[in-house]
């Protein structure tokens, strides 16, 4: 399996959660990483909304090693739903999305 696992940071926020870094700072930091690794920073195009970066396999049909996929919350509150994918359900919490996405691959390619 080519999933990370969860790691609370020293600071007791998550290790994946960089709400700051920039797109160009989260592509370098997974860049050289295996596929499965991941981070979420807040969208800086999007207002309310999460950015997903994960590293993907690169295939024939997908050369871009690294992904962003967006999470929109809704209606404001805590609960997010990976935005262009109706199969996806919405979660709670970005926690409890990050959870289930690790456990269970969904609509990601990974």
């Amino acid at each position: 399996d080519s999933r990370v696992t969860l790691t609370p940071g020293l600071d007791s926020t998550y290790a994946w959660f960089r709400p700051t870094a920039s797109r160009d700072e989260a592509h370098q930091i997974l860049i050289n990483k295996e596929p499965g690794h991941f981070l979420v920073r807040q969208s800086k195009s999007q207002p309310n909304s999460y950015a997903l970066v994960v590293r993907v396999p690169v295939t024939i049909e997908e050369n871009e090693p690294v992904r962003t996929f967006l999470l929109n919350r809704v209606k404001g509150g805590d609960a997010v739903h990976l935005q262009g994918f109706e199969s996806e359900p919405i979660y709670p919490s970005l926690n409890a999305f990050i959870h289930d996405h690790t456990i269970h691959q969904n609509a990601l390619p990974v």
